[in-house]
């Protein structure tokens, strides 16, 4: 999918506002409201992922680019994030913070919210091997959904075995706090990643149905009153799975629709788009810039005006990220750390053109 499609980066825009909205004290007001939402929000950020999913570049080559545009800036925050903690607190030892942020998992990094990348990382790796090294894109499609449903279930079964764990090496004790990049999550999010893969080209053409539309409502609206259904995937839990997983396929379906709704008409549609297209930099800096302002705003005005207090945080925890876009884009040192480099300039076809002319040297 080279192209970019409107609806789409305004489903990603929609998606990752209700990421910091989760994030913000607003939840605390509205918390069944803003937690119903669980169902669709993170499902639906790897079901868009695996649109764009392709398994035409070689290893390397694939590797890098994942590299290049999820872990790069995943290291870049967290160090330079870590550092500058260490010179306020004065501490001597950097090893501990830089163990967990090679760990890569929500339990053992600063900023929290940047789980996501070093897991859909796994999530990009896993499911290539799945499609380069296996014959599961040969297989029918009701036999990819049977697999897929296995897969499911055994991730939703298993998704606490390791949060948290007592295990004993070495003759020592010790406690996992997940698994490295989320691994111990990689059974669910990729089922939703493949799903969106499987369904590219009915999603490129969706158009919505009212009365399909209208039945996903009805039942989503049953599941948040009537169910406990909730998602947290880096809290590792996935209750009431059956309804839950009903509930994530009718909001899915629902936010599709507003987003197709959304992108026909004019107001507010460049805003979202842009939103869609920086939602990487408002999942790194969201939650930080949200609290911080929350706090300092509360210290201010004795939080007399909690729920404006709120509101005001959270509309800049998606503004102030998409100013730190603008300057990091136009700094040239800065844009090597978070913006993908062109395939041109790439570290892997330096190293190619390299190789290239090494052997042609040789050959003389």
């Amino acid at each position: 999918m080279s192209r970019r499609i409107g609806f789409i980066d305004i489903a990603k825009a929609l998606s990752i506002i209700l990421v910091a909205l989760a994030h913000s004290p607003i939840r605390k007001m509205f918390p069944q409201i803003i937690d119903s939402m669980s169902l669709f929000r993170m499902p639906l950020f790897f079901f868009l992922s695996g649109l764009f999913f392709s398994d035409s570049d070689n290893s390397s080559k694939f590797l890098w680019k994942k590299f290049d545009s999820l872990l790069k800036p995943y290291f870049t925050t967290l160090i330079i994030v870590t550092f500058i903690m260490l010179l306020v607190q004065e501490k001597k030892s950097f090893l501990p913070e830089f163990a967990g942020i090679l760990y890569g998992n929500g339990n053992t990094i600063e900023w929290v919210p940047l789980w996501f990348l070093s897991h859909l990382f796994a999530v990009h790796c896993f499911v290539y091997f799945i499609y380069k090294f296996t014959s599961f894109k040969n297989f029918s499609l009701i036999n990819k959904l049977l697999m897929l449903t296995v897969m499911f279930i055994v991730g939703i079964f298993s998704i606490d075995v390791f949060n948290f764990a007592e295990i004993e090496l070495w003759g020592r004790s010790f406690t996992l706090p997940g698994l490295p990049f989320s691994l111990d999550l990689l059974l669910i999010s990729s089922t939703y990643y493949i799903f969106g893969t499987i369904l590219k080209d009915r999603i490129i053409n969706f158009k919505p149905n009212n009365y399909l539309l209208g039945f996903s409502f009805l039942i989503f609206m049953i599941i948040i009153i009537f169910s406990n259904a909730y998602i947290n995937l880096n809290s590792r839990i996935y209750a009431n799975p059956l309804f839950t997983s009903i509930g994530t396929i009718c909001g899915i379906y629902l936010m599709l629709s507003l987003s197709i709704f959304l992108d026909k008409i004019n107001f507010g549609r460049s805003f979202l788009l842009y939103i869609g297209t920086s939602a990487l930099f408002v999942l790194i800096f969201h939650k930080h810039i949200e609290h911080k302002i929350f706090i300092h705003l509360t210290g201010m005005t004795s939080n007399e005006y909690p729920l404006i207090t709120s509101i005001f945080a959270f509309i800049l925890s998606i503004l102030i990220p998409l100013g730190i876009k603008e300057i990091i884009i136009r700094s040239k040192i800065l844009s090597k750390f978070y913006i993908p480099i062109k395939p041109d300039q790439s570290g892997f076809n330096l190293m190619k053109k390299g190789q290239i002319f090494i052997n042609h040297f040789v050959k003389r």
